[in-house]
């Protein structure tokens, strides 16, 4: 996964936040040492404000940025991990044939990787951004990728970068917008990501099996 733009208010709130909770835990941990008269061995480190924010930040960045909560706090971040169903318009062929592929997005907080497979080639995401649209009340998700061809692709296929500009639904289910290919395709057209339905296993009781 790669580092991904984020607005600066949404960043600074959560930095600062760090901050102020790392300040506290070091102060509340170095008060119980001195008030219980603990003494900590001197091969044992125990941790600083450094070392408290590291691990506020490291469990924030993987679970609390998911909490819906966050949301209505200003500084919520769409969750995009998961499968997702392609579609593509290309330029190519006048906009008129569609193209299927599948999407996998692997998220954190600060990091984000976006998969998409083709039959003839695959492509993933080199650099991302995730605006926040005030006037629409929504998201949307730029980024910009390399697609390789397959070794059994045609000829005229080759390596080439481009941008994807996306707009998340309400519900964030989908993601829908243009793209456009670089030097060596020189190609545009219309995308359209779907979210795949999470299925849960099935327990199966002994009475069944």
């Amino acid at each position: 996964m790669h580092p991904y733009f984020l607005e600066h208010r949404r960043r600074n709130i959560v930095v600062a936040s760090s901050i102020v909770l790392a300040i506290l835990a070091a102060y509340a941990l170095h008060f119980v040492v001195q008030y219980a008269g603990i003494e900590i061995w001197w091969w044992i480190e125990t941790p600083s404000v450094l070392g408290f924010y590291g691990l506020i930040m490291g469990f924030f960045d993987r679970v609390v940025w998911r909490w819906k909560m966050l949301d209505r706090l200003g500084y919520g971040v769409p969750d995009l991990n998961g499968q997702w169903k392609v579609v593509v318009k290309s330029s190519s062929d006048g906009l008129e044939k569609l193209f299927q592929a599948d999407a996998v997005i692997r998220q954190t907080w600060s990091k984000i990787c976006i998969v998409l497979t083709f039959p003839a080639s695959a492509s993933r995401s080199l650099t991302a951004f995730i605006i926040c649209d005030e006037a629409l009340n929504g998201f949307e998700l730029v980024y910009a990728y390399e697609s390789l061809p397959k070794a059994d692709a045609v000829g005229t296929m080759n390596i080439h970068r481009g941008t994807t500009w996306l707009s998340l639904s309400k519900d964030e289910q989908i993601l829908d917008g243009e793209y456009y290919t670089g030097r060596g395709r020189h190609t545009y057209g219309r995308i359209t990501l779907t979210r795949c339905p999470v299925i849960l296993p099935t327990i199966v009781s002994r009475e069944q099996s």
